[in-house]
């Protein structure tokens, strides 16, 4: 049974949980590239818009992976207690909590979608960003449910039925995008309908295997109303929610501080990079959250020896992968770049991305580290070192270097990645082992 193998064979389970999810994520990243490429064809002002939009988006895409790694959090420790039952019930009250977070936050958002477009620096393009982001919010309840049940096919170590429907959202979208953006006349409006109709399709696809084929382990049509799950699916996914907030917090101060110390067009440089650099961090990415199913399992099992195994394991296959990522983006930055000719940017792309590239190297520990933490229910300790190095950390660095103007900005970016997630991983392993200690 593929759910015992979380305990019986971590290593291979984290292993077969990741790749579906690494391929998924290339694809989504895949996706996101085509947005802005195909965008990019539209001018320079048309891609600084939906970079604009992007950490508002940020928002949407953080509250489905929160609450997924909340839900698969918990599914999985009650895996590893051999409660099954609950396990299911836990899976139903993520999917009611979904429900409810997608209308609520994109509603907000939506109210005051023009002053918060002005307050990030959207003021020269609050046209086409209007454009673009009323309807990629208002779409944002196909992620927020979609990673749900990702989650759910996650904790049940279905590697490739959690990660399917994603990827096959990002690769209708990548059909998709020319057709609606050009062919129909719908121009940036056009790249969030794509995105919105790919991911809908991608949704159908898991309620078609839940609820029509019944395909889970665990029952995800029942129903028992328990606070204590509640609060237990919270406790991770609100954290993790606001951490993926804390980055889009992030992208938007990068974005005024550049507008500051540059120009528009450093916002389109920065935030088309940063799609780059998004692609060079999808191994850590699929490694730590293949992890919270494991780890979550082993946590909830009581096996303390296997989770130490396993923290040194993951942490070395996460840093091979984000080193040899790094080089590659180095290595093909100018060729990249050429992907969004149409801005007229190539130069400052090419020069961004390589400068950019130690991030990714680095990346590793803080993402394998913070998704660690979330399995054993510690969401408020990954919440907590996400704030210290995105917003903290980074605005001193950035701080101590703006004296060299935009590329300061960078280099302080870097700077504080690398010693927040170096601060990260020691604490994480000091964690793990007294967790050896007490059981």
């Amino acid at each position: 049974m593929k759910v015992e193998q979380l305990i019986t064979n971590p290593k291979k389970s984290i292993i077969g949980l990741s790749i579906p999810m690494i391929l998924s994520l290339f694809l989504t990243m895949i996706n996101n590239l085509a947005d802005a490429m195909w965008v990019s064809g539209l001018g320079s002002d048309a891609l600084a818009a939906i970079g604009i939009v992007t950490p508002l988006f940020i928002i949407i895409i953080g509250l489905g992976i929160g609450l997924s790694a909340g839900v698969n959090s918990s599914i999985a420790r009650f895996i590893g207690r051999g409660d099954m039952k609950n396990a299911g019930n836990s899976a139903t009250h993520g999917v009611i909590l979904s429900i409810i977070v997608s209308i609520l936050i994109p509603g907000l958002i939506l109210l005051f979608l023009d002053p918060l477009l002005m307050a990030i620096g959207g003021a020269n393009v609050l046209g086409l960003a209007h454009e673009y982001g009323v309807w990629i919010i208002a779409g944002g309840f196909t992620i927020i449910v979609q990673n749900i049940y990702c989650g759910i096919y996650r904790s049940e170590n279905k590697g490739v039925k959690a990660t399917l429907p994603i990827g096959v959202a990002a690769a209708l979208n990548i059909i998709l995008d020319p057709i609606f953006i050009y062919n129909l006349n719908m121009g940036v409006a056009g790249a969030a309908i794509a995105t919105i109709l790919s991911n809908f399709i991608g949704l159908l696809m898991y309620l078609f295997w839940a609820y029509i084929q019944k395909d889970t382990a665990i029952d995800v049509r029942s129903y028992s109303r328990d606070m204590a799950i509640y609060r237990d699916i919270i406790s991770v996914g609100v954290p993790a929610s606001a951490e993926q907030i804390i980055m889009s917090l992030f992208s938007m101060v990068i974005n005024v501080i550049l507008v500051m110390v540059a120009t528009t067009d450093s916002v389109a440089v920065y935030t088309t990079v940063w799609r780059l650099i998004s692609i060079g961090v999808m191994l850590p990415v699929g490694f730590g959250t293949g992890g919270i199913s494991v780890f979550g399992a082993l946590f909830g099992a009581r096996k303390t020896d296997s989770i130490m195994d396993s923290f040194k394991y993951i942490h070395k296959i996460g840093f091979a992968g984000s080193v040899a990522m790094a080089i590659i983006l180095a290595v093909l930055s100018s060729y990249l770049a050429m992907l969004f000719g149409g801005a007229g940017l190539n130069d400052e792309i090419t020069a961004v991305t390589i400068l950019l590239c130690p991030y990714v190297a680095f990346a590793s520990w803080s993402i394998i580290s913070g998704c660690i933490l979330q399995s054993f229910g510690r969401g408020d300790l990954s919440l907590a070192f996400t704030f210290f190095k995105q917003i903290v950390l980074t605005l001193i660095c950035i701080w101590v270097l703006i004296w060299m103007g935009e590329n300061g900005v960078y280099w302080g970016i870097v700077v504080a990645n690398f010693i927040g997630s170096l601060i990260q991983i020691l604490f994480t392993y000091r964690y793990v082992k007294s967790i050896q200690k007490y059981y």
